[in-house]
């Protein structure tokens, strides 16, 4: 089982990547959302995300957003992307060949 390894204060946190739902920027820092309960906010940008996450795994889907493939279902995309949880994720023009 493969886990991210998120340095914080005052403790770290340790996810396995099949609970990340999606991550979502928010300026300096990141929310991550998991199947864990609460999102927690983090003082990561969402590249360094980018970085550590397998790019099979993790698409992402807009400037804002990077998000778990196992949680899109199967759909057509248009400009927005309806999770298995029920958010709702905005997809830009040039990243929908990342998600199909």
């Amino acid at each position: 089982m493969q886990v991210l390894h998120i340095p914080a204060q005052p403790t770290a946190h340790h996810l396995p990547l099949h609970q990340i739902i999606r991550v979502q920027s928010l300026s300096n820092y990141s929310k991550v959302y998991s199947t864990q309960g609460r999102p927690f906010v983090v003082s990561k940008v969402l590249h360094w995300f980018e970085e550590q996450l397998p790019p099979a795994m993790f698409a992402r889907v807009h400037r804002s957003h990077l998000v778990n493939r196992q949680f899109i279902p199967q759909q057509d995309i248009d400009t927005s992307l309806l999770l298995c949880n029920g958010d709702v994720i905005p997809v830009s023009r040039r990243k929908k060949g990342a998600v199909g």
